[in-house]
């Protein structure tokens, strides 16, 4: 809750940098990334990696502003959950099973995927699997890789994620 006189302010770390977001005179929210040292991100320091940096500093910006908007949209349309309900073929012709809304593995694989949203460096069948398999409260032996791998291509066909192939078609 914002009470009055109280200026909220986000602060992320990361090793000698910083992302912050806050209200500038109390009156326009600013967000900024301020690097410190730039071999942090695989960048070196001087005038010649300027543009780089700030296009760095450009991405985080954008990635927090992108996350804040998508945390107060959560709302899926009823026609994107019809069409979870329905098989779909992606652009090789591969069909994908329909996913049923409540199942156990798809609600774990939709959570799993909510937690995963901030990472910049993406998803993976290894960075997904011991999430979903947790959540569905079996061994990550028991919920191998090629498990983890159909779901993520079914993921694609679905459109659920931009690191898998959306798909073209719906019968």
């Amino acid at each position: 809750m914002i009470q009055y006189g109280v200026v909220p302010s986000i602060r992320i770390h990361y090793k000698r940098s910083a992302l912050k977001q806050y209200l500038k005179d109390n009156r326009a929210l600013r967000t900024e990334m301020m690097i410190d040292n730039p071999q942090d991100f695989g960048n070196n320091r001087g005038i010649a990696h300027f543009d780089a940096l700030v296009a760095l500093g450009q991405r985080f910006d954008d990635r927090l502003l992108e996350q804040e908007q998508v945390s107060q949209d959560c709302f899926v349309p009823l026609e994107e959950v019809r069409r979870l309900g329905q098989s779909t073929v992606n652009l090789k012709g591969q069909r994908a099973s329909a996913l049923r809304f409540g199942d156990q593995r798809v609600m774990a694989v939709m959570a799993a995927l909510a937690t995963f949203g901030h990472i910049p460096a993406g998803l993976s069948n290894k960075t997904l699997r011991q999430p979903v398999s947790d959540l569905l409260g079996v061994p990550s032996t028991e919920y191998s890789s090629a498990q983890m791998s159909t779901t993520c291509v079914v993921c694609g066909s679905k459109g659920w994620s931009s690191e898998f192939p959306s798909p073209i078609t719906t019968s």
